[in-house]
This record gives C-alpha cells, sequence and structure tokens, in this order.
C-alpha cells in the first residue's frame, strides 16, 4: 500500500494513521567528526552496543533505499556498505557493517622563509652544489590529520592509490601511503604492493595513514627529513634482492639515478668494481681524470646497490663528487641523463687508465689505403692511450667517409665512440599542410607535405607543383593570419615550423608572358644600356623608388623569390605588389550609440583573403569578374525565375538586382582606411566603379564589401572554411605519428649527409674549403653497446623534444647488418686469436703500458667481425624520459642478470614487473649486452699487485662533511 492512502480505524476513536516519520541513522552512529571524509560511508556504527538486524537495523538494496527515502523524506544520513567474502563465515558473503576507518594525515607546507644555515657553503650551490638545505636543527615535517577515509578490508593498494589520485587529483607516481606505527610516529612502513589488501597490510581502525607528496624538485619529504638528520628511514633497513636496490631523489636528480640504475646493471663493470678490482688500476696522476675519486665513490654506490642490505640508498657522495668536477650538474635544474652518462664512463675510464704517460699520436689521413690497414691503424693510436675497463667494455669505432663535390676525393677516418647516438628519421622533418586555391574559383584543396627540418619555401613549392598539378612558377605562398594576409615568404627562406595550422596558403597566379626574342635594335640599345654607368629605370625603382617614380610606380615583382612582406613593411608600402592585389572581405556594422557620430556603421573583415592577378591591361569589369569567380561557390543560387510564390525576404534583397552582391574599394594594408583619402576624411575606401576602365596602377589592396542583404541571405559561412583534403593528408599524418622501428634508425645513421656551405671541407686534394657529403658506418661493434635516441634536438633557434614512438627488440638484437663492407682482406693482416678466458697481466704503474699487439681487445678484432650473427640479448637496460623539456622524469627498467627478472627503478622505488609491461614508448636510452662472450677475460690479473686503499684527500671529505653532517 502505498503510504500516501490512509486509513481510517475501524472502531476506535483514533482517525487517520500518521506518515511515519524520515528515516534517522543517527542513533547508529558515534559521534560525528569534525574531519571531512573522502568516502561516502556515511558514518562509523556503534561499537558500545550490540546492533540486532531487524530491531536496531534493516539491510536493504540500494533501489529499496532510494524509493523509501523519495517516500518518507530525506534521511540524514546514508550507511552504504560493501559485501565480501568472509573467510570467518566459511568464505560465505557477508555484509561489512564496520569498514577500516583511517586517519589521513599530510604534511603541512613549510614556510617560504629562507632558514639559516650553519655551515660556510652555506649548505647548497657551493663546493657540489647539493640541492637540500641542511639546517642546524633540521625539523621534522610537521603531520597533520587532514582527513578520514573508510576501506573494506578487502579494498587492494592498488584501488586505494586509484581512488586517492583521482579524488585528490594527484598523479599516481607523484605520491605514496605510508603506515604510521601508534607506539613510534617514526617507525614507517611503505604500502608499496599494490595487490595487497588492507587486511595484510594489519591496517586497524583508527590507522594513522601518512599521505607523503612529492616535492616540485621530485624529492620526498619523509626521506629529505632523515638524509638531513644522517639517518635512514625503517622501511629501507630490510633486506632485499641483490641489484633491487632504489635511489633517493637528492632534488630532481633522477636524471642521475636513472644513468646509475643503468650502469650498475651492466654486470660486467659491476663485477669489477664489486670486486674492488678498480682499487687496483686507479690512475692518481691522470691530468684528465679525477684523482680516482669518481671510480672510488662509484664503487661504493656498487657496493650499496649490490650489497642487499638496503632497499633504498642515498648516492650522496657520488651526486657531490659529480658536482665538484662538473659544476653544471649543480643545483636544482634537470639535466640530460646521456650527458650525465657520458661523463661518468669517460670519468671512470680517465680514473682507470693504465696508461700513465700519454704518448703523442699524429692522426694520418687515409690516402687510399685499405679500410682495415687504417682501422687498425686508428684502433693501435687510440689504445696506446686509452686502456681500461671501459674501454674495453663500450667503446667501438666508426668509419667517417668525406667526400669533396669539386674533385670528388673520399677522406676515410676512423674514431672511437662510446654510444651511438641515433636520429629520429620521421622526426627530422616537418609535416606540413598546404590550402591550394586556383584561378579557376574551384573549392580548396589541402595537401600534406613532409619535408626536412631546414628546407626552404622553394622545395614546398616544388612539392605541392608535383601534388596538384601546378607549374612552380604559378605559385604563390602566403601566410594568411585570419582575415588578412601576414606575410609573403621568400623562396630563400627556411620554412617556419611554429606555423598555426591552415594558416599556410599557395594561390595559383596566372602563368608569366613568354620572353619574346630580341631584335638586333632591342640588343644594340640593351648593349649601351649595359656599358652605361648610369642604373637603369628598372633597377633604380627595384633598388630605391623615389619620388620620381610616381606614387603608383611598382617597386616588387610578383615572384615570390623576390618578395618577404611582414605587416609592417606592407602598411608603409600599399603598393607593393605589380601583378596581384589583394582582397579581403568586408562588412559594415551598424553602431548603436547615444551621442551620433558621423561613422554611423564600423567596418569588419572576415573570410579568407583572395589574391587577384593584374597587369597593365586588366580592366576593373575583369577584376569585378576574377573576383566573382573566386566566391561564387560561397554564394547560394539566385532563386528560380519561374518561382510563382513570393518570398518577402528575397523581394527585400537589393542585391538581386545588381550584377555583383559586393563593391570594391582600393584600402590601405588594414582593410579599414581609404588608400587615396587623406586620414581626415574618415574615408572607408573610394570604390572601384565596374567598367572597362582600366584598373592599371590602382591600389594593392581591395576590400570586398558585402552588400548586407545579400551577406544575410546568400553568403554561405559553413562554405567559408570547406576544403577538400588530398590523400598526401592523410599518409603524411599517419608517417608523422606512426612508430617506427630501431633499424630505421640505424639506416638513417648510416646514409649520406649533405654538408651546407657553413659547414664547408678542407680538402687536402683541392687545397681549399669545399663543399662535401659525409657518411658514417660502424665499423666494430663493444661488448656493450649503448644506443642514444636523439629525442632532443635544436632546431631553428631553440630545443625541443620528439615523442615519437621507437620499436625495439628485448633480445636477438642483430646490427651486424649495418657494419662497414670489409675490403678483402690479406694474409699478413690475420690475428692469432687468444685462448680462450686468458687473461692480461697489468702493468707496474710506473712502466709503460702493454703493448697493444697483445691486448685482448685488439686480438677479438677478426673475432667479432668472422660471425655472421651479432645478438645482444643477454641483458638489457632502458632509461625512459616522459613530460616535457626541461620538466620531465627519468625512470630506469633493467633485466637482472642475478635473478633473471626485470625491475623498473623509479628513484627510490624499486619494483619487479613483468615484460609485458615495460615503458617502450617513451626509450631515450638502451643499453645491450652481447651474447656469447667470455667476460672474465676482461678482468685484470692482480697477481702481485697490491691495491690502493688510500682514502680520498682529507681537504675533499672535511668539504663534504661540511655540506652533508650536522654540526
Amino acid at each position: 500500500m502505498s503510504p500516501k492512502v490512509s486509513r481510517k480505524n475501524g472502531g476506535g476513536a483514533g482517525g487517520a494513521l500518521q506518515k511515519p516519520p524520515a528515516i534517522n541513522n543517527n542513533p547508529l552512529l558515534v559521534n560525528p567528526s569534525k574531519y571531512t571524509s573522502l568516502t561516502n560511508e556515511g558514518g562509523r556504527l556503534r561499537r558500545d552496543t550490540t546492533l540486532v538486524r531487524g530491531k536496531d537495523f534493516e539491510i536493504v538494496p540500494e533501489c529499496i533505499w532510494r524509493a523509501l527515502t523519495s517516500w518518507y523524506g530525506e534521511s540524514v544520513v546514508a550507511l552504504p556498505r560493501t559485501v565480501i567474502n568472509s573467510f570467518a563465515h566459511n568464505n560465505r558473503s557477508v555484509l561489512e557493517l564496520y569498514p577500516i576507518c583511517v586517519k589521513i594525515m599530510r604534511h603541512q607546507i613549510p614556510s617560504q622563509r629562507p632558514q639559516q644555515t650553519t655551515t660556510i657553503t652555506g649548505m647548497m650551490a657551493g663546493i657540489g652544489g647539493m640541492a637540500f638545505n641542511l639546517t642546524a636543527n633540521p625539523a621534522q615535517p610537521r603531520r597533520y590529520h587532514a582527513q578520514t577515509a573508510s576501506f573494506s578490508r578487502k579494498h587492494t593498494m592498488r584501488q586505494i592509490y586509484e581512488f586517492l589520485g583521482g579524488k585528490l587529483r594527484f598523479y599516481r607516481e607523484d605520491f605514496r601511503l605510508w603506515k604510521i606505527n601508534p607506539k613510534d610516529d617514526q617507525n614507517l612502513t611503505l604500502l608499496e604492493d599494490e595487490d595487497k589488501t588492507v587486511e595484510g597490510y594489519g591496517i586497524e581502525d583508527m590507522q594513522q595513514i601518512l599521505l607523503e607528496v612529492r616535492n616540485k624538485d621530485l624529492t620526498w619529504p619523509e626521506e629529505m627529513s632523515q638524509l638531513a638528520k644522517n639517518k635512514t628511514l625503517k622501511k629501507d633497513d630490510v633486506p632485499t634482492q641483490k641489484g633491487a636496490t632504489g635511489l633517493n631523489n637528492l632534488g630532481n636528480t633522477c636524471f642521475m639515478n636513472a644513468a646509475l640504475q643503468c650502469v650498475s646493471n651492466t654486470r660486467p663493470l659491476t663485477d669489477y668494481f664489486y670486486g674492488k678490482l678498480h682499487l687496483f688500476e686507479l690512475n692518481r696522476d691522470n691530468p684528465l681524470g679525477m684523482k680516482g675519486h669518481i671510480a672510488q665513490r662509484y664503487g661504493e654506490l656498487v657496493k650499496d646497490l649490490w650489497s642487499g642490505t638496503s632497499r633504498t640508498v642515498a648516492p650522496l657522495k657520488l651526486r657531490w663528487t659529480i658536482g665538484k668536477y662538473a659544476p653544471r650538474f649543480n643545483g636544482f635544474q634537470q639535466h640530460d641523463s646521456q650527458e650525465l652518462l657520458s661523463f661518468l664512463l669517460d670519468g671512470l675510464h680517465e680514473d682507470l687508465n693504465r696508461v700513465h704517460n700519454k704518448p703523442y699520436v699524429e692522426l694520418k689521413d687515409s690516402d687510399g689505403r685499405p679500410d682495415r690497414v687504417v682501422a687498425r691503424e686508428a684502433w693501435e693510436n687510440h689504445l696506446l692511450r686509452n686502456q681500461s675497463i671501459v674501454v674495453d667494455l663500450f667503446h667501438g669505432i666508426l668509419k667517417s667517409q668525406v667526400r669533396c663535390k669539386e674533385c670528388g676525393h673520399v677522406s676515410v677516418r676512423f674514431d672511437p665512440y662510446s654510444h651511438l647516438s641515433l636520429p629520429l628519421p620521421m622526426d627530422s622533418c616537418i609535416h606540413l599542410e598546404v590550402i591550394v586555391q586556383k584561378l579557376d574559383g574551384s573549392v580548396p584543396v589541402k595537401y600534406g607535405l613532409r619535408l626536412n627540418m631546414d628546407e626552404k619555401y622553394r622545395a614546398m613549392k616544388r612539392e605541392v607543383s608535383r601534388l596538384a598539378d601546378i607549374p612552380v612558377e604559378e605559385l604563390l605562398v602566403v601566410e594568411v593570419s585570419g582575415p588578412i594576409v601576414k606575410s609573403l615568404p621568400r623562396d630563400e627562406q627556411k620554412i617556419r615550423t611554429l606555423l598555426v595550422p591552415g594558416s599556410l596558403f599557395l594561390y595559383q597566379l596566372p602563368p608569366p608572358p613568354l620572353i619574346q626574342p630580341m631584335t638586333e635594335e632591342e640588343e644594340e640599345s640593351g648593349l649601351s644600356q649595359l656599358l652605361s654607368p648610369t642604373l637603369s629605370p628598372s633597377a633604380a625603382i627595384v633598388s630605391s623608388p623615389g619620388p620620381a617614380a610616381g606614387p603608383r610606380s611598382p617597386n616588387h615583382s610578383r615572384s615570390p623569390s623576390n618578395v618577404s612582406i611582414s605587416t609592417a613593411e606592407a602598411s608603409k608600402a600599399p603598393d607593393l605588389f605589380e601583378n596581384f592585389v589583394i582582397g579581403v572581405h568586408r562588412k559594415m556594422n551598424l553602431l548603436d550609440l547615444y551621442f551620433l557620430s558621423s561613422q554611423k556603421s564600423r567596418p569588419s573583415l572576415f573570410g579568407t583573403p583572395i589574391i587577384i592577378p593584374r597587369k597593365e591591361s586588366t580592366t576593373n569589369a575583369e577584376i569585378y569578374q576574377f573576383v566573382w569567380t573566386q566566391i561564387a561557390r560561397l554564394v547560394s543560387p539566385l532563386p528560380p525565375s519561374e518561382l510563382k510564390t513570393a518570398n518577402h525576404a528575397l523581394d527585400c534583397d537589393d542585391s538581386l538586382g545588381y550584377e555583383y552582391p559586393f563593391i570594391l574599394k582600393e584600402v590601405q594594408k588594414d582593410g579599414f582606411s581609404c588608400d587615396r583619402c587623406p586620414w581626415y576624411r574618415f574615408c572607408r575606401g573610394c570604390k572601384v566603379e565596374c567598367n572597362g576602365e582600366l584598373y592599371g596602377r590602382g591600389s594593392s589592396f581591395l576590400a570586398i564589401d558585402w552588400e548586407a542583404t545579400a551577406l544575410h541571405l546568400r553568403y554561405q559561412t559553413t562554405q567559408e572554411k570547406f576544403h577538400e583534403e588530398h590523400a598526401s593528408v592523410a599518409a603524411s599524418r599517419q608517417k608523422q605519428t606512426e612508430p617506427i622501428d630501431l633499424d630505421t634508425c640505424l639506416q638513417a645513421f648510416t646514409q649520406w649527409e649533405e654538408l651546407d656551405e657553413d659547414q664547408l671541407y678542407y680538402c687536402s686534394k683541392c687545397k681549399a674549403h669545399c663543399l662535401a657529403s659525409k657518411k658514417l658506418d660502424i665499423w666494430r661493434l663493444p661488448p656493450i653497446l649503448i644506443i642514444n635516441l636523439k629525442r632532443f634536438q635544436y632546431l631553428n633557434g631553440r630545443w625541443v623534444k620528439s615523442h615519437k614512438i621507437v620499436n625495439f627488440p628485448l633480445q636477438e638484437f642483430d646490427p651486424s647488418a649495418y657494419l662497414a663492407e670489409r675490403d678483402p682482406r690479406s694474409p699478413s693482416e690475420t690475428t692469432p686469436l687468444p685462448p680462450t678466458g686468458s687473461s692480461f697481466p697489468l702493468p707496474p704503474s710506473t712502466s709503460e703500458p702493454p703493448s697493444v699487439h697483445q691486448h685482448p681487445r685488439l686480438q677479438q678484432v677478426e673475432q667479432y667481425h668472422q660471425q655472421g650473427m651479432y645478438q645482444l640479448s643477454h641483458d638489457f637496460c632502458s632509461q625512459c624520459h616522459t613530460g616535457i623539456l626541461g620538466g620531465g622524469h627519468y625512470v630506469a627498467y633493467a633485466k637482472n642478470d642475478e635473478h633473471k627478472r626485470w625491475f623498473v627503478y623509479n628513484d627510490s622505488s624499486c619494483k619487479e614487473l613483468p615484460e609485458n609491461q615495460l615503458d617502450k614508448n617513451s626509450a631515450y636510452i638502451l643499453f645491450y649486452e652481447r651474447e656469447g662472450i667470455d667476460f672474465t677475460r676482461f678482468m685484470p690479473d692482480t697477481t702481485g699487485r697490491e691495491p690502493d686503499l688510500a682514502e680520498i684527500d682529507d681537504e675533499f671529505e672535511s668539504d663534504f662533511k661540511k655540506m652533508c653532517v650536522l654540526q
């Protein structure tokens, strides 16, 4: 029965039954909290009394609840609850009356006032440029009770992270949750296992949960507080898998952390440092080195990362040491990880260089000698000055060819490299969409183009000419900004990459007149003019037009190769065009002013400008006819004459009685003021009569003034921006967005490149600087191949980042197809191979380096190139960069050889993840390790040698302590 129906009490004195009051759940709840709840649980049920179903409360579905509240009035509070599977009830589904209510703690934003420091160096940006301040009394980040939230004990941490991220608008990587021990608020447990439930983590009712938000410099408040106290978090002092240790972010140091994790997961180098073999090879006298400090600090860090005793390590000493020798890495700024990686490998090499006295080496030209001989000579010269574990593992050889365009001489050089910087071919191009307007007034057509970054407008015109079947000399490039022409670029100008989409037009103009053969009299006259010291009239007009040329004399040709007109230039020289006129659409808007003025209307521009061709014999009527040809598609057709029904709207259209629904007026560049009349007349433009008079030297700008009724009734605004799309548009867009393969990058790396006039090559045959072409080839691949995808490029005066997706293999990568071709080998060039597992003895520090012919890397040259397959699949590391240039984030992925599993290193966080969850779309640096190599042969023989156990200089260590230890 409906609650609204009243029922009479049959025998009693009472009247109608009273309507039940609104449902009141307040007696079931504890006193309401003053803190807002992030969840909609409605409140916490009382636990001091036993609530009995059917007596104290009843469970109803949500639809019944909505019906009851609509019948009996709004309830004060609803109490939604979750159905879970309870092990206490034989895994039956039960209603969870008492969800886990937690207190959400947050960090209070610190004061912006700078705090005084007690160290001499000011604690930061001095020596080493640490990214945080260490004050005399480093305060614990103040926590406060921000909100409450209730979660089911069966909720996973992944569900909670997703809920809080969406509710508080945080990215997942920008916050994390900690469980605070109620007995010790310094004892924190990081809730990082997203598959674990609330019950699995032992979270109790009214437990304090710290929601820690990452700082703007990518540091974590809790970590920085503990580092300032020279302590570690409780969660870090637990055993972990070897190599599964994160690195604390010290203030925008994710670029360093990602690079260190990749190098650390290069197992041969890690075995070298973890076995303390670097102590036998420290070169403290190398003027190009860092006195062994970089190698020592990195060795200490490797020991911490692979000891398996801590989940997070703070690379304070290495960070400070790098900043001391490379101040560019100081401060809070984000840096290029590849740049730091190059510095680190170069620093390790120089600190471990076995060559203590570097001889002078003269570079020789190839001079027609076989490549194998020149390559061997270059490698021997390299080893005479550079011998270290870094050279053994990471160095290869590139073949560089430069071909002179004058004499065809080819110069060949072989240079060592430690990494390959591969270009992204598609992103070395620009994607352009241009609209072509033909003379016949047909619907404009949009074409899609892909051109090189340094191409000029001439190349764009050639490409459009090929696609549109229009001669190049009939195309005029126009940059349009709204209803006006912004500029007319020259053919020699480089294409602007920041063009607004839809702003580049190409207008077709009539073909230029044919040049008639000169008569004998004209030839003689022309020769006399050339011999005369005075300028010809036409030359005088072009170079510096003067008053004698007249107010309407042209000073420019139609050819875009001779024109580059900006808005300011065009406003100063309205008659700048000789063979065409710019027309703009204009309408008059009536002004509704209290005080009447002489101007009853105000002009405004709209639509797309048009280019109107003209010549000496062009009449005004021909100008009108051409304008009508271009805009006829925008105007609805006239009604049929046989239409008998009356149409008062059409009767009021005065434009139906005219030949054209517009009037042409001579105006200036802005399209508002007259080109002929002085400004004080406030003329909007002198009318161009539609007659047979010659337009001749009329204004270079015309306003197409539309009749008001014609504009309202016949102008089709929908057709104004309409254009057809050529098939090249879809093809160009697809190439712009589709991924590319790593093979495509290698192909682009090994292609011939044309050097421009700013990169002239000195030819040893021509004895002069000449234009040339250059080509790079890979001659030798190292055991550990580092590939850098050049996502950051300097184009048109600014740095840009490419977001192109590069598909790369995780295993069975074979770059041997891109090795340079070998010349036939003579038997005298064969070098015997060393026995497997052999090693070379270390020379005393005071002696000369071993002969290059005894070096295992040189002896393996023939072995490397006799194998048909060069697979790099044993170990793999990837470094990814996400975000924008200068404000992104670096993350490292590595396949740990110790566990044969993948790990993601996100600063202090290190998690295992399946292979199919790797972020391959934003890869920046790739580490490949070649399979089938016995790396023990690269390890030094320390027999009879003593390690260098000398500590770092006292002065050096003292400065560091001033930075990082409380006084």
